[in-house]
């Protein structure tokens, strides 16, 4: 086969590598979106179950998603004492850029919704299924 052919053909399958591995390599970096909100919303309350109220979900699954964050970043993020949380220094950093990475996310999404999409619509929660009903 022709040396150019090949180097081309090479050259290809080199290129759709590497976007391959942008994009496996951005969803990575970012730990789970669930277990940041869970977290968000456990330090602003400084309680797993008023985050869970928050959320809609049990305090077993926010207690779930803030063990996930912990192992994947590899960091305590709470003390937890006989009847309350604090923050350990990690956990107050992640916080406060959590919380700024966040609002930066609302506001951004903010201007791109149309004035129709911001309309709410009455919704239950179906905790048997686990899904909002309209």
């Amino acid at each position: 086969m022709n040396p150019l052919i090949l180097f081309f053909v090479h050259l290809q399958k080199l290129l759709r590598q590497r976007n391959l591995y942008f994009m496996r390599g951005l969803r990575f970096r970012l730990p789970p979106m669930n277990a940041v909100v869970a977290f968000e919303a456990v330090s602003r309350h400084m309680s797993v179950t008023r985050a869970a109220e928050e959320l809609l979900v049990s305090r077993e699954a926010v207690s779930r998603h803030i063990r996930v964050l912990e192992t994947y970043l590899g960091a305590r993020l709470f003390v937890r004492l006989q009847k309350s949380l604090e923050l350990t220094s990690a956990g107050r950093e992640f916080s406060e850029r959590v919380k700024r990475s966040l609002d930066l996310l609302s506001e951004a999404t903010g201007k791109f919704r149309t004035q129709k999409s911001r309309r709410r619509f009455p919704a239950q929660w179906d905790p048997k299924l686990g899904i909002h009903v309209t």
